[in-house]
């Protein structure tokens, strides 16, 4: 900081020619006064007085090399002598400023009055709460939430059952899935949480049985449409399927199932079942579809990336569960041996809590 006022011309010291009259004693005095007038002015005066207000700052040198003149916060400054790009000043005290380096990448500042500063680089990820296993559940709405993002599994259909020279098919993988980032706005208080089970396994002449939806929200904010089960028939059975996300046909989003010995088709949130004979569609996000049987001619169930796979079908004998969640379990033949189709594979719910 430099000295103020900036030139002061009219106040010397005398040199060692000058004589006790030589500048005078009054005009030294005028000089003086001149100067420290110069300085009243900067500095301020205290109250109505003519008396110079308290310094309340340290003054240097713009030619000082230093000298630990660091100003802390109670005196207008930081007390910081470094700072890097994304530092943050916090309040650690009413004295104190502390700085906080940038957090990484994706992360958002939380309050956190444990910690020193107050404050804490965070991912934002508050809390993750999975269902699965129950029929429904109350979910509480958390206090501080900043953002919410859903992700449903819905139940997987069972695979169809023949007899002698009827088709059988295995089932559609539980299509669905669906996800959604949700605004606190649109929530009142707790909601009501529906997770579908997968189709129950049947035997004998029979269809497969459907799975059930997963719901989120009392008023049904987000759902995923369970999987249909495989179809079994005299002729040409083929494989169950499925709405896509928020009850859409669509081939992109649920795979198609198969006709007769035709494979079950592929899809993003869940694959077709597999016509008798056929192997289920697989998936990306939902469950896979199940294989599909006719007489001594099995099909495999398909896979998913992020869902469950399909069941195989197994000649002489049970055909396999899809796997959860939501995967499409596959068909039996059941001549002679009493055999049971695959169960679908049970849905999930994933809840991410964002701050």
């Amino acid at each position: 900081m430099s000295i103020y006022p900036s030139v002061i011309t009219t106040l010397s010291f005398p040199g060692t020619t000058d004589k006790l009259n030589s500048p005078s004693h009054s005009a030294l005095e005028t000089g003086q006064s001149s100067a420290i007038g110069q300085l009243q002015a900067f500095i301020g005066l205290s109250g109505d007085s003519s008396t110079a207000g308290t310094l309340l700052y340290d003054i240097r040198s713009s030619d000082s090399d230093g000298g630990g003149h660091i100003q802390t916060a109670n005196k207008g400054g930081t007390g910081q002598t470094t700072f890097t790009k994304g530092d943050l000043l916090v309040a650690q005290s009413t004295s104190v400023l502390t700085k906080i380096a940038v957090g990484d990448n994706g992360t958002v500042l939380k309050a956190n009055p444990s910690t020193a500063s107050g404050v804490e680089w965070t991912s934002g990820l508050a809390n993750i709460t999975s269902f699965a296993g129950v029929s429904s559940v109350l979910w509480t709405y958390p206090s501080a939430l900043g953002m919410l993002f859903v992700q449903l599994w819905a139940g997987g259909g069972s695979g169809g059952s023949g007899v002698d020279s009827d088709r059988d098919t295995g089932g559609l993988g539980g299509c669905c899935f669906a996800e959604a980032w949700i605004t606190p706005s649109i929530l009142q208080g707790s909601q009501l949480v529906y997770i579908g089970a997968g189709g129950a396994s049947v035997t004998g002449n029979a269809n497969g049985a459907n799975g059930s939806n997963t719901v989120f929200g009392s008023t049904s904010i987000l759902v995923a449409y369970g999987g249909s089960g495989g179809q079994s028939a005299t002729t040409g059975a083929s494989g169950g399927g499925s709405a896509g996300p928020f009850g859409i046909s669509s081939t992109l989003f649920a795979g198609v199932g198969g006709d007769s010995g035709v494979n079950g088709q592929d899809g993003i949130y869940c694959g077709g079942g597999g016509g008798d004979r056929g192997n289920g569609g697989n998936a990306i996000h939902g469950g896979a579809g199940g294989g599909g049987i006719q007489g001594t001619t099995a099909g495999n169930g398909g896979t998913s990336r992020l869902g469950g796979n399909g069941g195989s079908a197994s000649v002489g004998g049970n055909g396999t569960a899809g796997s959860f969640p939501s995967g499409g379990g596959a068909g039996a033949h059941v001549t002679g041996g009493g055999f049971y189709s695959g169960k679908g594979g049970d849905g999930l719910v994933i809840i991410s809590e964002y701050i």
